[in-house]
């Protein structure tokens, strides 16, 4: 079976086969779930055990080397799967999410919702298919069940006068029926604001509130905290004029295949005489009390002012009900404080929908009885005073028998919702999310959530919570458990299945560990079923305070073996969608993904580490793929083993690390250490970037400084490549072409005269680099000096500038001047390892001293870490060099720097000399800046872009030191700039 799968496999050897081989058959044999791998002729390859038995065999090696033709004996539903999987070969794109039918062991029709993912081999030629199918046999025959209900709901009967059904998604009128009655008819609603409209007209502007409240996340939020339906009576004025009282029946509808939420309203005709109560009714106090007493004695009764919510009177059965024993006990007293015990008017008070004529119908639960209650509300006015008649009826019998017939009915209907949500969740956290918001609303729970063991730690951590809004989440408490914590559960588990604690204080040891983790969360009572795999228990689901359907554990025994096995799916489909094929590292993916997080968390402090495997195309082409993915893989686990964060693969020869909480000192010893191990293995030549800080909100500031060092550090390599023409890449890419332009003389120095500007005296010149194209015409830096930047070739660039300036200095310091140049350095330049090194033997051979060089750096350098950038500094200025801050005042402006970092030079960048003469602002700014430049230790002042004599009369009035611009000379050749050092001065 081995050898069917792995040959006419192009682009492995044996050994990679044989490892891919093994991690299939390692992710997939333990799923209990239809997972299998079809190579390009339909042949099947491998595949889970729980797949071969659905397919009627007794063991998958019945259906490794065979055709869903020689399996199914059916030759349509297997030309239907060829067809599909020819489809995903000829496009080269998966198939996902498509709903076919496929037969049982026993021969019956079921459907599977199944996606076909490409398997590649290293040349990137598709070599197999893997399948992933989920039954949703139940989910389609609940849509059918769900289609027949909308019809039956549509069925109208006599004292009906319409059926009107809503999306709550869309807000549409989906579709309506309609009878008349009597003579009277229901007018058409061209949408649902011309229903809400009319309806609040004819229903003589008492339904004005509840249709305020007609809003879809209103209705949204009721069905989510368990409402199946809503009743409203109310009396309705038809278009001949009588007035007659009708109910308006709303039902929720949930559709099953697509998640959509429907509300299928029902519009009847009431007998007017069912008023009875209220007509019976005073406008006095004691009318309203003997009437109440003598008609209402049997039933709970009470009456409060809607403003105080002050309780006016109770009925004896309502006194009782409530523990009290006499009138004075509640007369004056609040109904909320009475009624439910609480402090402060319900959440669910339902005053601000009272209106005359018209009765608020609704069931509650009361916590502080722990009973149900159909309660019927109307507004009823006392001499004058606006109040509140409440009748309660206790449902609680009839409420369990009903949730208990509705469990039972409708429990197929969320499972199945809760197995669709699982399914389509855009990841694993959203669909599991979801799940658990689904299984917490039907037990009406605080809390749902799942819990995994980790046997080789011996710990068990909460994975994924939901919680009701105002409950304080509790996962972050939850983790790295010990095991034995739940060791009471665990026998519980395998006892029983599942299991459920009605009071954690009454069936709990107190001193347990169990009781005390339960009880810091202020927990009171739980439900749980385990999850298992292969048939060990593997974690449970469960929920927290349960107030429905409470002591049923029937929805969580369903549906925990469904969720362990859409987990195992959705890792497995992460595993493939994060993780790098050829080096087991995270990929791009998952790359993208940890740096989301971070813009949405700062860690303590983030260590970053940028990777790159030179020369991997040389490798490729030299000695084949095969052998540049052994080097890659080699240089992954090198990373892996020295760097204790997060590496990633991003790219084909790019690698980026992530190392959270370590100090510096940490940090670099773990570089350093990967350096070592990395200097051990010669075929493994990889340049490296790091960069550390604490408290980094800009994480993308950090990786660019530590890819800014990787590419210098790389130019270390290209060096050295090119000062071997033996070398098979020496010439090959962007630097080769670069030491060919600079080889053919396309590159040139032009010398700008620095000036001393109280004496006009030529003290120096700025060395700056031209480039000509194939025709001679110049290009301006402008136009290649960024791009080289970006390629990182720069430093080429800015070498062939020192060696051209230090050779012209010699020149010139025979011929009796004394000068400095400055010469200006890259970023990426001054970050490649041995820079200084390099400048140096550069002066040592031209025989120019390093103090007559002056290293000009720009102020975008400020973004480093000032630590290494005070080390790189010192190193020049150690050297012997001098160094100036370039464009200080542009858009980079940072004083800090001069805060931490010493420099013999500030050079005023053009935009703070140009509006001198007509801008008070720019005088202000550059007077106080030459003024804190001169009061820093050893150092000068030169403003660039002089061109006025205005502007050098104002700068010679500030003090500053030297000037350099147009008004003096522009950039020019050698020859030129040496007329210039005959006249010696401006």
């Amino acid at each position: 079976m081995e050898l069917q799968f792995l040959n006419g496999t192009e682009g492995f050897d044996t050994a990679d086969l044989g490892a891919l081989y093994a991690t299939f058959q390692r992710l997939l044999a333990p799923l209990p779930h239809y997972v299998f791998i079809k190579d390009t002729n339909h042949i099947y390859v491998a595949g889970t055990t729980f797949f071969a038995k659905t397919m009627g065999v007794s063991s998958l090696s019945e259906i490794i080397g065979k055709t869903d033709a020689d399996i199914l004996g059916d030759e349509g539903l297997a030309t239907r799967y060829a067809a599909d999987d020819d489809k995903v070969f000829e496009s080269g794109e998966n198939l996902l999410e498509y709903v076919a039918p496929f037969p049982d062991k026993n021969g019956e029709v079921r459907y599977g919702r199944t996606s076909k993912y490409i398997l590649r081999d290293l040349g990137g030629n598709p070599f197999a298919l893997l399948g992933i199918q989920v039954d949703v046999t139940q989910e389609v025959r609940a849509l059918q069940r769900y289609n027949k209900e909308i019809e039956h709901l549509f069925t109208l009967p006599e004292d009906t006068y319409a059926a009107i059904f809503f999306d709550i998604d869309t807000w549409r009128i989906a579709d309506e029926r309609r009878r008349p009655i009597r003579g009277y008819s229901i007018p058409t609603f061209a949408s649902i604001k011309d229903f809400l409209a009319i309806a609040s007209a004819q229903a003589q502007g008492e339904a004005a509130v509840f249709y305020e409240n007609f809003t879809p996340d209103h209705l949204r939020s009721l069905y989510e905290n368990g409402r199946d339906s809503i009743v409203y009576e109310y009396n309705r004025t038809f278009m001949n004029g009588e007035v007659r009282r009708i109910r308006e029946v709303y039902r929720f509808v949930f559709n099953p295949q697509t998640n959509d939420l429907g509300l299928m309203l029902t519009i009847r005709d009431v007998d007017t005489g069912s008023a009875g109560v209220h007509a019976a009714l005073s406008d006095t106090e004691t009318a309203i009390f003997d009437a109440s007493i003598s008609q209402l004695s049997i039933s709970p009764c009470y009456i409060s002012d809607i403003e105080t919510h002050e309780l006016l009177h109770m009925t004896n059965a309502a006194m009782e009900l409530y523990g009290i024993s006499d009138v004075e006990e509640y007369r004056g007293r609040k109904c909320y404080e009475v009624i439910m015990g609480e402090e402060s008017p319900c959440s669910f008070c339902p005053n601000a929908l009272l209106t005359e004529g018209c009765e608020h119908i609704w069931d509650h639960f009361n916590e502080h009885t722990e009973r149900w209650y159909e309660k019927r509300s109307s507004l009823i006015r006392i001499d004058g005073r606006a109040c509140h008649l409440m009748i309660a009826n206790d449902i609680t019998e009839r409420k369990e028998e009903m949730s208990l017939l509705s469990g039972l009915l409708g429990m197929e209907d969320v499972i199945l919702s809760c197995v669709r949500m699982l399914a389509h969740g855009k990841d694993i956290d959203t669909a599991v999310g979801h799940f658990l918001k689904a299984v917490g609303g039907y037990y009406q729970a605080s809390r749902a959530y799942i819990f995994e063991f980790d046997f080789e730690k011996k710990l068990l951590s909460n994975t994924f919570e939901w919680c009701r809004e105002g409950i304080d989440p509790q996962i972050g408490n939850l983790q790295n458990l010990p095991m034995d914590v739940v060791d009471s559960w665990m026998a519980k588990f395998n006892a029983d299945g599942e299991f459920s604690i009605s009071s954690v204080k009454g069936d709990l040891d107190h001193n347990s560990e169990e009781y005390r983790i339960l009880e810091a969360q202020g927990i009171r009572s739980l439900m749980a079923a385990p999850l298992t795999q292969n048939g060990t228990i593997v974690g449970f689901v469960g929920v927290d305070d349960p107030v429905q359907n409470e002591g049923n554990l029937m929805l969580l025994r369903s549906l925990s073996e469904f969720v362990q096995v859409e987990i195992d799916r959705r890792r497995l489909l992460d595993y493939m969608s994060y993780t790098d094929s050829l080096t087991g590292l995270k990929n791009r993916n998952q790359y993208d993904r940890a740096l989301k997080e971070y813009s949405r968390r700062t860690p303590e402090s983030l260590g970053v580490v940028f990777a790159e495997l030179n020369g991997l195309r040389g490798l490729n082409e030299t000695y084949g793929m095969s052998y540049g993915d052994y080097v890659l893989r080699k240089t992954a686990q090198i990373l892996k083993r020295s760097l204790s964060g997060t590496v990633y693969r991003i790219n084909g020869d790019e690698f980026v690390a992530l190392i959270e909480d370590l100090s510096r000192d940490e940090f670099e010893r773990e570089v350093l250490a990967l350096r070592q191990a990395l200097s051990s293995e010669p075929e493994c030549s990889v340049s490296i970037g790091c960069a550390w800080r604490e408290r980094e909100e800009d994480t993308q500031s950090l990786l660019n400084q530590a890819g800014e060092m990787r590419t210098a550090e790389k130019q270390s390599y290209y060096h050295t490549l090119l000062e071997n023409p033996n070398n098979p890449v020496a010439n090959a890419g962007f630097p080769g072409e670069v030491m060919q332009e600079i080889a053919d003389g396309h590159f040139m120095v032009y010398y700008q005269p620095q000036v001393d500007i109280e004496t006009g005296k030529i003290i120096g010149a700025e060395a700056l680099v031209r480039k000509t194209d194939d025709t001679g015409a110049l290009v301006p830096p402008s136009k290649f000096v960024p791009l080289y930047e970006m390629q990182g070739v720069i430093s080429y660039v800015d070498i062939f500038v020192m060696k051209e300036a230090c050779r012209a200095m010699r020149k010139w310091m025979d011929q009796g001047y004394h000068l400095h140049l400055s010469v200006n350095c890259s970023r990426v330049t001054l970050l490649e390892p041995g820079i200084v090194d390099t400048m140096r033997s550069i002066c040592a051979e031209h025989n120019v001293p390093p103090s007559a060089i002056t290293v000009e750096v720009t102020e975008s350098i400020s973004k480093m870490d000032h630590e290494k950038l005070r080390e790189l500094l010192d190193t020049i200025s150690s050297a012997g060099f001098t160094v100036s801050l370039d464009d200080f005042g542009s858009q980079y402006s940072n004083l800090s720097i001069l805060s931490v970092i010493d420099f013999n030079e500030i050079k005023f960048d053009r935009s703070l000399v140009d509006k001198l003469e007509e801008n008070r602002k720019s005088r202000v700014v550059l007077e106080n800046s030459i003024k804190m430049c001169h009061e820093l230790e050893d150092t000068c002042t030169l403003a660039e872009g002089v061109e006025t004599a205005g502007q050098l009369d104002i700068l010679r009035r500030y003090h500053c030191d030297y000037g350099q611009g147009y008004y003096f000379s522009k950039p020019v050749p050698e020859s030129k700039f040496e007329e210039f050092l005959q006249r010696g001065s401006f």
